[in-house]
């Protein structure tokens, strides 16, 4: 699969989130649990407005993080272009999940990265990565999305 470049969305070009660089001080591994589960319950759920072409309420979902990064016509312009790339993505399997209270640029929280394998409609795969935040008044949210081939 050829893509023009690397795909990357969202927060995590500006914030340069890596599996490597998403690593925080250590919580109780029950509370971590727990936090990675409703982050990839609320993930599922923004993913599914993507998948559903319905990228304005995306960002209208996203982490007041995200909106800072990113205008919501640039976003849609730039969901646009890149889900034209790898056409409409099927099967999603999460490959790993990491919970986190520190990521480089942004302050001090819980975060918790989700590393998707996905079906690419042009054929292979590619890697979906989803960044959230709890957001203190509007719960798991998302402030880091990049796709790229697998």
């Amino acid at each position: 699969m050829r893509f023009a470049s690397t795909a990357v969305l969202g927060v995590a070009l500006v914030f340069g989130v890596s599996q490597a660089q998403a690593q925080g001080s250590a919580a109780p591994a029950a509370a971590n649990d727990t936090a990675v589960a409703s982050a990839e319950k609320a993930s599922d759920v923004w993913l599914d407005q993507l998948d559903g072409a319905q990228y304005g309420p995306s960002w209208d979902n996203a982490g007041t993080a995200f909106k800072q990064a990113v205008t919501r016509d640039k976003w849609i312009t730039t969901v646009q272009k890149v889900r034209g790339q790898v056409g409409p993505l099927g099967t999603r399997k999460l490959e790993h999940s990491e919970f986190s209270t520190s990521l480089p640029n942004m302050p001090a929280g819980a975060y918790v990265m989700l590393q998707y394998r996905t079906v690419s409609g042009v054929g292979g795969f590619v890697t979906e990565t989803v960044v959230m935040e709890r957001e203190t008044s509007r719960g798991w949210r998302v402030v880091g999305y990049f796709v790229k081939p697998a």
